[in-house]
């Protein structure tokens, strides 16, 4: 036994030696206990997102890394094991959400109509209502963060910049614009508060940045690595942990809004992309191939293995009300959700209760006559075509604040379209007036009939719905030869489509018009073949689900 040992030594080598002692000292993959799975959601393969609200893990499944109209909300309740699918966002991915006054905010970018606008959507747990900002040019509100009694939202366009709300999203005003050469994208994708400040990370071309905002004052946060790219940070005791590329490996450093420092250097080989904070430790995750590895600190310099993900790689990780959550993708291409109870609850406060739901609807006077006549003839304007049609967006719009009967939109939707077109901004095909201004109408009418818009918010949610059932549902109605069109839009790479048949099928779902004349022709459309949007009946028949 002993010359066969000394034969296994000589054949490793000192290296290789040394290698299998540290793997039996600190544990490899294979002997890792595994993570249990949760959940496995779909179609889309990726669940991210995570948060705790309400008593539930909240999530997104949906696409990432291409451009794809479509992000479902679950929520998933540990104790029990219950998976409720909450809400569907016509959106390219999902931003990262924000727990604030007792109320969930998501924000997302609508490829439809919210060109040059923001949007989130608010719910407190049961209701959900559309938020906007509409005081910049806007592609993608990626992430939210409440700094002091004010939410701050992180934006990309032309022009990064921080939008800001006093009123809990109600109202917005901008105080910082990125200085960006004309027609180059800057963004501020990741947002986090840490002593009354609010750190972000911006992002143009190359050049890696975080900026700190401090009251209205924003400047680079002074001893941050530049140009490393944020792998993913958490507050944890009064400082801001960040995993930040650096070779061929991923170092620590943290900052507390004023100071900088760096935790831990790199690791050659250990790469985790996602971290979270708990009440005792930070946690991350690392995955390769169909696989991944938990790991845990207690300081932020060491890092141990915890648990071993099969089956599936990790995306995100949260922990709540004791439990730690890894959401990822499944190796059968479905989204999956992992878990385990840890036995000691979360400190984060972004993940704490959501509090009493806020009750009472704030009302709203009648449309005027006179907004009804500017509609009216800007829709048979051409110049309000322009620019994918914002000025019959802005319009569309003011006329849902108003709450009018919805049979209106009815009156809008029939009528001699102008002679006006314009270029897709992605592939170059032409988007006539009537293809603009239907979608927009039929964005409005869902808006309207759903009580999807509500201004007031902190004091609008009630079990109740908005509009009352009955009349005012059978009044708006989608054309059915609108749902009959073919579809005959190529595919573009950018995947935003302003054909009609689309947006009205949404617009069915979101109206709940199910008279036996409409459902009888969205199953005869299911029959024919080549007749679903972009390859798949699931982006746009989500909205039926409910």
């Amino acid at each position: 036994m002993k010359n066969g040992r000394s034969r296994l030594i000589t054949w490793l080598g000192r290296p290789a030696l040394i290698g299998l002692v540290l793997l039996l000292l600190t544990g490899g993959a294979q002997a890792q206990e595994v993570l249990p799975r949760l959940a496995e959601v779909g179609p889309w393969p990726v669940v991210s997102r995570l948060i705790g609200y309400d008593g539930r893990l909240w999530f997104a499944n949906s696409v990432k890394g291409r451009n794809h109209n479509s992000a479902d909300v679950y929520s998933f309740d540990a104790l029990s094991g219950e998976l409720r699918y909450e809400r569907h966002l016509f959106s390219q991915d999902a931003g990262r959400p924000l727990v604030a006054g007792g109320l969930l905010y998501w924000p997302f970018e609508d490829g439809r109509v919210s060109l040059g606008w923001g949007d989130f959507m608010v719910t407190n747990g049961a209701d959900w209502r559309l938020g906007v900002i509409d005081t910049a040019e806007i592609f993608h509100v990626h992430d939210l963060a409440k700094v002091g009694g004010r939410l701050v939202a992180g934006t990309s366009a032309w022009r990064a910049g921080f939008q800001v709300s006093d009123d809990g999203g109600r109202t917005w005003h901008p105080i910082y614009d990125h200085p960006t050469p004309e027609r180059q994208v800057s963004r501020i994708t990741e947002l986090i508060e840490v002593n009354g400040r609010a750190l972000a990370y911006l992002t143009h071309r190359d050049r890696k940045r975080v900026l700190v905002l401090d009251g209205d004052e924003v400047a680079e946060l002074a001893g941050w690595p530049k140009d490393a790219r944020l792998r993913g940070w958490a507050r944890w005791q009064g400082w801001v942990y960040a995993l930040v590329e650096a070779g061929d490996g991923t170092a620590v450093w943290r900052s507390d809004g004023a100071t900088v420092e760096q935790v831990a250097p790199a690791r050659s080989g250990w790469r985790p992309h996602a971290l979270a904070a708990g009440a005792e430790n930070l946690w991350a995750v690392t995955a390769e191939g169909d696989s991944g590895l938990v790991w845990r600190s207690s300081d932020g310099r060491v890092w141990e293995r915890y648990r071993a993900i099969q089956g599936g790689r990790p995306h995100d990780v949260a922990l709540y009300d004791g439990w730690l959550f890894v959401g990822g993708s499944g190796e059968d291409g479905q989204g999956a959700l992992w878990g385990t109870l840890l036995g000691s609850p979360s400190t984060s406060e972004d993940l704490g209760s959501s509090g009493a739901p806020r009750s009472g609807w704030t009302l709203y006077p009648p449309v005027h006559e006179s907004m009804l006549r500017r509609l009216d003839v800007a829709l048979a304007y051409p110049e309000s075509y322009r620019d994918y049609g914002e000025t019959l967006r802005d319009l569309v719009f003011a006329v849902v604040q108003a709450k009018p009967p919805s049979e209106i939109w009815v009156a809008f939707l029939d009528r001699i379209w102008p002679e006006a077109s314009q270029s897709h901004f992605s592939d170059g095909s032409a988007i006539t007036a009537e293809m603009l201004g239907r979608w927009i109408l039929l964005w409005g009418m869902s808006l309207s009939d759903t009580g999807d818009v509500a201004f007031d918010w902190l004091n609008a949610f009630s079990t109740a719905q908005v509009s009352p059932a009955g009349e005012s549902y059978a009044a708006a109605q989608v054309p059915l030869e609108w749902l009959n069109e073919p579809w005959t839009t190529p595919a573009n790479p950018a995947e935003k489509y302003y054909a009609t048949v689309p947006a009205a099928i949404w617009t069915v779902g979101r109206i709940g018009q199910n008279d036996r004349a409409t459902i009888d022709a969205l199953i005869a459309r299911l029959e024919r073949q080549g007749t679903i949007p972009c390859g798949s009946p699931v982006t746009w028949w989500a909205p039926l689900r409910r």
